[in-house]
């Protein structure tokens, strides 16, 4: 194994390293006790499955021993790229043992050579989420001083009570994977927190204090995205756009203007989130409003009920 790690992090090629991550099974090993014989095989094809559901076409592992993968990551970072396989390992357990427990999940990274000797650095799956946690509780920009030149102007107004951008994790229940971060707006009352546009606006909310609410959360999301990419952590994230925040060209162009101004190497990663569609909006006007957003990032997505009938004109309308 160490002749083949040193030959990928020397070669630097397309599969070389943004990083390399080694996990082991032995948590699973301890918890399932006399019956891990039994259930080898099974748990080692359900961890391949699991990192080939996740991984890039560039991306490659390889199994090393009883019970060790070796992951490459081609582009992401060590953070990321130590939180995907800390995620895989905490499935596995969920999947195989009923719930998981990650205060005994550690992924251990393959920070470089130095005179022939691999160096590692081991992290438990508890550190990365706490240091996630603390990187992402930021306040809105309104509620701190950027520091060097900000990406974006401020706005002409803003809510007049401060409110937090958090960040609400979404779980692909297909394949079981943590695939997407939803920025949403936040205000604490006391012990009690206030989520959601008619919540924190009130149901009479104009459309330009949807549209300042909307500006507010990107400006703040993308700040924050920006010193986490810095930081060589990467992750998907859904922004908000609400109906009245572009239904109308002159508060559209405020939006186009604002996410036209996000740079460029992040929109891979975006995603923006219409809410708020009148039900019944003919397609040639659902396309309009997508292809508004759709060249600032990844996809166009409509949160919508379930029970929605106009999911036939989202799809054909563009939306993801």
């Amino acid at each position: 194994m160490n002749d083949r790690l040193r030959s990928i992090l020397a070669g630097r090629s397309h599969v070389a390293a943004g990083s390399v991550q080694m996990i082991g099974l032995d948590s699973l090993k301890v918890k399932l006790g006399e019956r891990w014989n039994a259930v080898r095989s099974k748990v080692l094809t359900l961890a391949e499955r699991l990192l080939a559901d996740v991984l890039s076409p560039h991306d490659l592992f390889f199994r090393h021993g009883e019970g060790t993968f070796v992951i490459v990551f081609a582009q992401l970072g060590n953070r990321q790229a130590s939180l995907i396989c800390g995620r895989i390992i905490e499935d596995l357990q969920r999947l195989l043992l009923g719930e998981s427990d990650t205060s005994t999940i550690q992924v251990t990274s393959v920070v470089g050579i130095v005179d022939g000797t691999l160096h590692l650095q081991a992290t438990s799956l508890d550190e990365l989420l706490e240091a996630v946690a603390k990187s992402m509780a930021r306040p809105a920009p309104e509620q701190q001083v950027s520091s060097g030149t900000a990406w974006a102007e401020p706005w002409r107004s803003v809510p007049a009570e401060a409110v937090e951008v958090m960040y609400q994790p979404a779980w692909d229940v297909t394949r079981q994977v943590l695939f997407l971060y939803i920025a949403r707006a936040r205000r604490m009352r006391g012990s009690h927190a206030f989520w959601g546009t008619g919540t924190l606006l009130g149901t009479s909310a104009n459309p330009m204090e949807v549209l300042d609410l909307d500006l507010v959360i990107i400006q703040g999301a993308i700040e924050t995205y920006l010193e986490l990419y810095e930081n060589r952590f990467r992750f998907f994230l859904s922004l908000p756009v609400h109906y009245e925040s572009i239904s109308v060209n002159s508060r559209r162009q405020q939006v186009v203007d604002l996410v036209g101004r996000i740079p460029a190497h992040l929109r891979p990663f975006l995603n923006y989130r219409l809410e708020d569609l009148p039900d019944g909006i003919p397609e040639g006007r659902l396309r309009e409003l997508i292809n508004s957003l759709r060249p600032f990032g990844r996809s166009v997505t409509v949160a919508t009920k379930l029970q929605s009938r106009d999911l036939p004109t989202f799809a054909a309308a563009g939306a993801k």
